[in-house]
């Protein structure tokens, strides 16, 4: 082989390297996104309901477990925990909480104090529903995703004691070339007076 022609495969190698390199720190090169399954069915666990969502026929590539509870006469608790797949991790989310009335009812911070929210937020107001994005979780992989939020029942509608949480999450692979981006959106209802 001439030395041309190893300079050019050197070449063609760097360039290769670098593409690789480029890839595996982005956020976004070389996605695929492919929809999730949601299951048609809330399952009891223990005191919490679990709500899983399914790639292929992998079983319960995400379990999403949640609970509303009222703790003391005004006040109301509902806590949402998200467990990706092995080996993957939630990159962004989106919560919608529907039938709210007024939307001042809804808390974002603990009136105690005792919880900390670990995740950026962005709030939106709608006339019966707020919507909180996570944009960038910035979470590791397989670690389970933790949200809080309380609801003042003393400002809640009577007629709005159940309202509803839609979620919409994507989730991703640690994998060099990150192919693979799983996506999925579904909804629960939340009563607030159990």
């Amino acid at each position: 082989m001439t030395r041309k022609w190893k300079m050019i495969s050197i070449i063609i190698a760097g360039y290769l390297l670098l593409v690789l390199l480029f890839t595996a720190f982005s956020g976004s090169v070389f996605y695929f996104t492919q929809q999730m399954k949601a299951d048609s069915t809330v399952y009891i666990n223990e005191d919490r309901f679990e709500y899983y969502f399914h790639i292929h026929n992998d079983d319960k590539a995400i379990v999403i477990d949640f609970d509303s509870e009222k703790i003391n006469s005004d006040l109301a608790h509902i806590t949402v925990n998200i467990h990706p797949k092995d080996n993957h991790r939630i990159s962004s989310l989106a919560l919608s909480f529907e039938n709210i009335i007024p939307v001042d009812a809804f808390l974002y911070d603990d009136p105690s104090g005792q919880y900390a929210n670990l995740y950026n937020r962005e709030v939106v107001y709608g006339e019966d529903n707020i919507v909180i994005k996570y944009p960038d979780m910035n979470s590791q992989f397989n670690q389970v995703i933790q949200l809080e939020y309380w609801v003042d029942t003393t400002k809640l509608d009577s007629a709005y004691e159940k309202f509803t949480m839609s979620f919409t999450l994507y989730m991703h692979e640690n994998s060099l070339l990150k192919i693979w981006r799983y996506y999925a959106t579904s909804a629960v209802q939340l009563d607030m007076n159990s």
